[in-house]
């Protein structure tokens, strides 16, 4: 709904409807996806791990044909990244917590208001930002980060439940009849053999086999022993490989029971699904994998902190 709105919007603002308005916000989300992930990787991996990075987006020609598409699946993977990278960047600079956490309450509920897929991630980022809070030392902290990320929630949300009470049709997909097959599919392992098989396709030849040339990287130079120790930026970490399990049971339990009927739901979406998360498994990849760069301040993390 959020790109729609968009673009009408500047159609307003030029005060005619004309084709460059979404083509520019189209381009706006693809190349701006692209340099969110150049600039957040260079903060603490230095410019060429961060450089590394943005070729890796540049080489996925699916990111960037899915972008020309103008649907909303490119603006949903944007706001997810910005998300990610805010709760990555909490972690970093403590003194500006509450602040990053509203703008990531904000960027969380523009996810929400661009598809309906934002919701689940909604939820996701509650969910690990609460797991957090419940090993924190400092607890009285952790609830005022949460308060500003419910801050930066509440504008957009109120708008967006208003519509959803009173205006939005009901979800094709995830409804109440949808729940009259629940048990079936979920014990039906058929279901499960397709599924398993279309995502391992989906990913290991997500364009032309770039996930192959990430774990080829990822041999040779291994994980940065500095982030791994900190159990906190493994929370941001966790998000895609989560939103990644839920699409799996959304296509278990709410695709449907006819078999034929699923492999067609899989092979007309499941491309898109990945792309929601793409760009925050490049960010992230590139942000604990080890990089070209030997000096200690890249190796530590803290490259941008001696750079500012």
């Amino acid at each position: 709904m959020l790109l729609p709105i968009s673009v009408f919007r500047v159609w307003n603002i030029l005060g005619k409807d004309i084709v460059t308005a979404p083509i520019l916000m189209a381009a706006f989300y693809t190349f701006g996806s692209v340099l969110l992930v150049l600039s957040a990787v260079k903060m603490p991996r230095g410019p060429n791990q961060a450089y590394l990075a943005a070729i890796v987006m540049l080489l996925a020609t699916k990111f960037f044909k899915e972008g020309s598409h103008q649907y909303g699946d490119i603006p949903l993977a944007f706001y997810i990244l910005s998300t990610i990278i805010l709760f990555s960047l909490k972690q970093r600079y403590p003194s500006a917590a509450i602040r990053l956490m509203f703008l990531g309450g904000l960027t969380t509920s523009c996810a929400f208001w661009t598809k309906n897929e934002g919701l689940l991630f909604c939820i996701l980022i509650i969910v690990v930002h609460s797991w957090n809070a419940m090993f924190s030392a400092d607890r009285r902290r952790s609830m005022k980060e949460f308060a500003g990320f419910v801050a930066g929630m509440l504008p957009v949300l109120s708008a967006l439940a208003l519509f959803k009470l009173n205006f939005a049709p009901p979800n094709d997909m995830v409804n109440f009849s949808s729940f009259s097959h629940f048990w079936d599919n979920l014990m039906d392992f058929d279901r499960y053999r397709i599924i398993s098989t279309a995502f391992a396709e989906e990913i290991l030849l997500f364009n032309d086999g770039v996930f192959i040339l990430l774990a080829v990287y990822l041999s040779v130079s291994g994980l940065n022993k500095v982030f791994l120790k900190n159990r906190l930026f493994w929370a941001p970490a966790a998000l895609p490989v989560l939103m990644l399990v839920c699409y799996f049971f959304t296509y278990v339990i709410f695709s449907s029971n006819n078999l034929d009927h699923l492999q067609w739901h899989l092979k007309s979406s499941l491309d898109r699904l990945i792309i929601h998360i793409w760009p925050s498994w490049v960010f992230l990849f590139f942000y604990f994998v080890n990089g070209p760069e030997k000096t200690p301040a890249v190796r530590n993390g803290t490259y941008g902190e001696v750079h500012r």
